[in-house]
């Protein structure tokens, strides 16, 4: 169907075209700045994976030669691909934004070395990118399901297992005392990677329940039935409180 085939291609050459412009300004820096190693990590997986999503759908209108049915699967899997891109190309720029000159770099590797005395983060780093939010940021896009699914489609590598990305507001740049929230974001990367939420989660709710049991011993029957009550609606309430508080976590993420 010529025009189904005539729009599929409408459409991969807009990708083709926005991925092109990444991969330029990812793979050719500005020799007028530099970056930390970090951020060179990022940006070579970025140019890595921009060069892996050309080369899949250079030919991809080959999908909707013969049926209705092919075209909706590509389609999808086009989508799937640019669903993705928009995800990753909020960081570029902003990381681009982020050299050494506009961020407080010796503060970030006085507070990785730290982290890298912990068992299983010693090779752990982080990539700065500005933010216009008021608040930082922390990013693990190794555990970003569309990042994941991109590289699958395009056979890439995924994305580094040992790099986040922390976002500092633009208007703060340098400043050494204001970034001191970056040991906060940092801290909360490797909360969320040691899974530790999910462990306290219970644990809180059991000590809770403990706790308020051991104060109603001594009270009779009927008074302990109605504290019993109420201190269920309690332990409900902090396990809810405690799965918003995760869901807060993951949606900042």
């Amino acid at each position: 169907m010529r025009l189904l085939r005539d729009q599929l291609q409408r459409e991969v050459a807009s990708l083709y075209a926005f991925v092109e412009t990444v991969s330029s300004a990812c793979t050719s820096p500005s020799q007028a700045v530099s970056y930390s190693e970090s951020s060179s990590k990022f940006f070579d997986y970025i140019g890595h994976l921009a060069a892996r999503t050309k080369a899949h759908i250079a030919d991809f209108d080959r999908h909707a030669e013969d049926n209705t049915e092919e075209f909706v699967e590509a389609r999808t899997e086009l989508w799937t691909l640019r669903a993705a891109w928009r995800e990753l190309h909020q960081f570029i720029k902003p990381s681009a934004d982020a050299d050494t000159l506009n961020q407080p770099t010796a503060m970030v590797a006085a507070l990785v070395n730290r982290l890298h005395e912990l068992k299983g983060f010693e090779s752990t780093d982080f990539t700065i990118f500005h933010t216009d939010s008021f608040d930082y940021a922390q990013v693990n896009p190794s555990a970003t399901e569309a990042v994941a699914i991109l590289a699958r489609i395009v056979d890439a590598h995924q994305f580094p297992a040992d790099l986040g990305l922390i976002g500092i507001p633009n208007s703060q740049g340098s400043a050494l005392f204001l970034n001191c929230l970056l040991a906060h974001e940092i801290g909360e990367y490797a909360y969320a990677k040691r899974g530790i939420e999910s462990r306290l989660a219970v644990d809180a709710a059991a000590a809770l329940v403990e706790g308020l049991m051991s104060r109603i011993k001594d009270q009779d029957q009927s008074s302990a039935h109605h504290r019993t009550a109420w201190m269920r609606r309690i332990e409900n309430w902090t396990t809810k409180a405690l799965e918003d508080v995760a869901l807060l976590r993951s949606s900042k993420s």
